[in-house]
């Protein structure tokens, strides 16, 4: 994601499903929107979409489990350090053989202030922000945040 070895080369790129966020500082994050940026021709548009941080605050839940449809129990503990904007997660499966595992996440969630005013230090002019997919209004309660940012 980094290291994009193309310019000017694409009409419009995208970033779903709460793929971005996962590196260790911002400043990776912004040179990962730098690489989109110089992939684009101009008039390019990008399309990120993430978790809306208000909507996570407003419903959060520190801990969370389903039935997945192996018959596995998905248990998923969660914690949101407000300093660093990051959410922590381990989600550990227990598979109907009794057999464990565990996955250990950690994931910077940004605002959508934030995302706009990284978007703009990347090169990509912030024109569209949506709560979701089907073009939705953005807001508090939401789940989603999507952004468009258009290459000058």
């Amino acid at each position: 994601m980094r290291e994009l070895a193309v310019a000017s080369e694409f009409d419009a790129a995208f970033n779903f499903l709460s793929s971005f966020g996962y590196l260790p500082s911002e400043e990776e994050h912004l040179e990962v929107l730098e690489c989109v940026a110089e992939a684009l021709i101009p008039g390019g548009r990008f399309l990120i979409e993430t978790i809306n941080l208000l909507g996570l605050i407003r419903n959060y839940q520190q801990r969370d489990w389903r039935t997945l449809e192996d018959g596995s129990l998905l248990t998923e503990d969660r914690s949101y350090d407000a300093i660093t904007g990051r959410n922590r997660a381990t989600w550990t499966i227990v598979r109907p053989d009794g057999s464990r595992s565990e996955l250990h996440l950690s994931m910077r969630i940004y605002s959508c202030p934030e995302l706009r005013r990284m978007l703009a230090q990347a090169g990509l002019a912030p024109d569209g922000v949506w709560g979701g997919i089907d073009g939705s209004e953005y807001g508090v309660g939401g789940r989603r945040l999507i952004v468009r940012g258009r290459k000058s």
